[in-house]
Formats: structure tokens, C-alpha cells, sequence
């Protein structure tokens, strides 16, 4: 808590934030996983004091300004978010009801085909030839990642999937952040390991991510908290699967299938308990395909947009600095 004296307060609020003032308090914190800095080292540095007519002028300024980048912002945020759920209902309605017409037209598909009630209520109806299955039926292998792995972790070696590395925007594999490790030899490291196609749904915390396995991480392994289902690609399409586990169908049962107190996670039956649409498979390969696509766009244009908001926030950042340390006249900008 710092309580300003002889120092106009909204001006000492800005003058916090500068970012020189920033680095200089990392500079002296300590510590590596929670790093720290003592309050009389806070109260020790430093910061430009000008007049108090100044302070409250340059304090008025970035108030002004600063609230309208911050509703660009807030204005762009708004936007991903709209771009998410644009995402999640393309998803939805193309895996229980099929391309749109002019997609299925191209793909020699019937651009309106004939319904039938699904027998679930909250589905409503489905294409004449699809059917609901439980994804057990075409299961060939699921199994959970072993527990204590964290004493094989290394700085080369295996990948080992984390529940962090799956989301629910994608069902690609996020691997900005990795993890290596070194497994046992045996059986034990031979359960766990990931094969292209499989697909990995996370049961614990995180429920509704998942992601297909693609070549690249084939020969990976995977922690206690993620589940591994390997599918008969003859009958079901991994990467469909898996976004119907993104669309409502999947989201859906997923939030009434957690149990548990303050932990919530998912048993490997209520994996396997799973139900889907699903179509003959070449259709579940064109859909597929389709949403790849499809989603695809729509995730260049939520980069965009985030882009957008990081260049808003590196410029508020600057305009601080600049009117706290005198870079810019803000007297000026207060005259009528």
C-alpha cells in the first residue's frame, strides 16, 4: 500500500506504472519461482516529480486517454469473443446436421438431406443416414497417463503432453509450452505412449479440451491428467470426433458427466460414454476437412484482432511513460 504525501495521487498512480519504474522493481526482486521485492526497496526508487499543476495536468491527460484505448480494447475483446462463439456454432451445427448446402453440393454430397429425430432431447434431429453411437463401440485402446512422472522430467528427450498443452479453441496440439522427459523402460512407458491419430481428451480440471495426435508427436507420452483414445480409423475419423467433443454435443455432455467435489474429472467409462452424429466416413473426413478450414479463418482473424489489442497496450504503456517522464507536453493538450 503506498499512501501518497505531497504528491498528487492519480499522478503517482501513472507514475508506478512507468515503465522504467517496472524493470527497476523486477531488478530487484528475488527469488525464482516466486519472486519478490520488499516494500522499503519499492519506496526507495525513484520517479519524476513535477509541479503539482503539472502532475494533475498530466494525470487528466492519461486518464482521457488511456480510457479510450482501454474501450478499443474492451470494444476488440467483445469481438474475439463473437469470433469464438461464431467458431463453436459452425462446429456445432456442421457435426449434427452436415455441410452447409453449398459445401455439400461441392463435396457431391446431398445438399438437404432428410431428418430424423435423434432420441435426444436437447439435439433435436439429425441427417436420415447418420446414427448416434457411444464412442466406445469403435474404442480399440483408451488408457489415463501414469502418475510421479515429474522425476523422469528433463531438458531433452521425449515430449511429455500436459493437460495445458490441450485447449477447447483447437484440437491441435499447443505446444508453446513443452515439457521433456526421459520414461521408464517397459511396459509401464509403452501404455502411455501417443500413436498418430490418437485423441486426447483432458478428465481432470480442464474438461471439454482435447486434441487429435498428429505425426509429429508421435512417440510422446502423457500425464495422469489427459486420457488416450485410439479409435478404428476404418469407422471413425479422429480429428471428427474431436470436434464434435468442441461442438455442444460434446461440450455439453462433458459438463454433466464431471463428478467429484472440488476437483471435477472424468472416469475413462464416461470417456468411452461419450454419444456422437456420425455420419458414413468419407462425410466425417469431408467435414473434417471443411472445419479445418473453416475454423482456420476464423482463427487468423481472432490473431488479428488480438494483435491489435497488444499493439493498443504497448502503445498505453509508452503514452504513460512518455507523459510521466516529460517526453510529451501534456499542458498543451489540456488548453481548450
Amino acid at each position: 500500500v503506498v499512501r501518497p504525501r505531497k504528491v498528487y495521487p492519480e499522478y503517482l498512480a501513472y507514475a508506478l506504472r512507468e515503465s522504467s519504474f517496472v524493470e527497476t522493481v523486477v531488478s530487484r526482486s528475488v527469488g525464482v519461482s516466486y519472486p519478490a521485492v520488499n516494500a522499503s526497496e519499492v519506496g526507495r526508487i525513484a520517479i519524476p516529480l513535477p509541479y503539482p499543476g503539472e502532475q494533475q495536468a498530466i494525470a487528466t491527460f492519461l486518464g482521457r486517454e488511456t480510457s479510450r484505448i482501454d474501450t478499443l480494447v474492451a470494444k476488440k475483446r467483445e469481438l474475439i469473443e463473437r469470433l469464438k462463439e461464431k467458431r463453436t456454432a459452425l462446429i456445432s451445427q456442421t457435426v449434427t446436421r452436415g455441410l452447409p448446402p453449398d459445401a455439400a453440393r461441392a463435396a457431391g454430397l446431398d445438399p438437404h438431406p432428410k431428418l430424423k429425430p435423434s432420441e435426444i432431447e436437447w439435439l433435436g434431429e439429425i441427417p436420415e443416414h447418420w446414427e448416434i453411437i457411444e464412442l466406445r463401440r469403435f474404442t480399440n485402446f483408451i488408457t489415463s497417463g501414469s502418475r510421479g512422472w515429474a522425476e523422469y522430467y528433463s531438458d531433452e528427450g521425449s515430449i511429455f503432453i500436459r493437460i495445458g498443452n490441450l485447449t477447447r479453441s483447437s484440437i491441435d496440439i499447443d505446444l508453446s509450452d513443452v515439457q521433456y522427459v526421459t520414461p521408464p523402460t517397459g511396459s509401464e512407458g509403452e501404455r502411455t505412449r501417443i500413436r498418430n491419430g490418437d485423441i486426447l481428451f483432458s478428465i481432470t480440471a480442464y474438461l471439454g479440451s482435447v486434441a487429435v495426435a498428429e505425426e509429429s508427436i508421435t512417440g510422446a507420452y502423457i500425464n495422469q491428467h489427459i486420457a488416450l483414445v485410439r479409435v478404428d480409423h476404418s469407422r471413425l475419423e479422429p480429428r471428427y470426433v474431436a470436434y464434435s467433443t468442441l461442438g455442444d454435443i460434446g461440450q455439453l455432455q462433458l459438463s454433466g458427466l464431471g463428478y467429484g467435489g472440488t476437483k471435477i474429472q472424468l472416469s475413462l467409462d464416461d470417456v468411452l460414454s461419450l454419444r456422437f452424429c456420425i455420419p458414413p466416413i468419407d462425410e466425417q473426413r469431408t467435414i473434417a476437412a471443411y472445419l479445418d478450414k473453416e475454423t482456420a479463418k476464423i482463427d487468423a482473424l481472432i490473431a488479428k484482432v488480438e494483435e491489435a489489442i497488444e499493439r493498443l497496450q504497448e502503445y498505453r504503456t509508452a503514452l504513460i511513460t512518455a507523459a510521466v517522464t516529460g517526453k510529451i507536453d501534456v499542458r498543451e493538450k489540456e488548453m481548450p
